[in-house]
């Protein structure tokens, strides 16, 4: 309890420090995602929330790995930005029909990896899952945050800014071991183009003193 309200305090006092008009949101994110981690986290260690999702053994097995992990520290940030979904031959959808399909796909970037893994896999990712807004008038594109950790479960960050400067956000873990090896912003990006709905990206390592 202590490490995750030390957490929370250092996420709000970087949101804080982010929130003046600065052209360059990525502090905010950090901070955001990092709350958005201790709150997967608090999902998979309580045992009441987890089993009114979890319907076999496995699945409530795979869930309690989850929470076992030490989501305290990360190894090491990246931020994917410039995204190219695999939307672009959409070419009959209205421009509104268009970023919603977009944003869909991003959202399902998770989804898409973790059902690779099969199917108990992704219905034990499906139960640990937030969701959130917060203001952030300087984000002006989608973008993902991969926050990597010495365990098996890697969170995934995803922000959608929308027209009032409020940005959605939404957070899942990933259980490929693929993304537990990575060690550079290319290899982040080689796992993430290969899920296939993330055609190109650009992506670097970020750090916050």
């Amino acid at each position: 309890m202590k490490k995750r309200l030390w957490l929370l305090l250092s996420a709000m006092v970087l949101t804080l420090a982010g929130c003046n008009g600065e052209a360059d949101p990525t502090s905010e994110l950090y901070a955001k995602g990092l709350e958005m981690v201790q709150s997967l986290d608090a999902m998979a260690e309580n045992g009441e929330y987890t089993s009114l999702f979890v319907s076999s053994d496995e699945i409530g097995s795979e869930v309690s790995a989850m929470g076992q992990q030490d989501y305290s520290s990360p190894q090491a940030v990246y931020k994917v930005s410039s995204l190219q979904l695999a939307t672009e031959d959409t070419q009959t959808l209205s421009e509104d029909l268009k970023e919603e399909l977009d944003t869909k796909m991003l959202l399902a970037t998770p989804s898409m990896i973790n059902s690779k893994l099969g199917v108990n896999t992704l219905a034990a990712t499906s139960v640990v899952t937030a969701t959130d807004a917060f203001l952030c008038e300087d984000l002006t594109e989608r973008c993902i945050l991969v926050y990597t950790y010495n365990g098996n479960y890697t969170p995934i960050v995803s922000f959608v800014p929308c027209d009032d400067g409020t940005v959605l956000v939404n957070g899942s873990l990933v259980a490929t071991k693929a993304l537990l090896d990575v060690s550079s912003p290319e290899a982040v990006k080689n796992v993430l183009v290969s899920n296939g709905n993330i055609t190109d990206c650009t992506v670097e390592e970020i750090t916050m003193e």
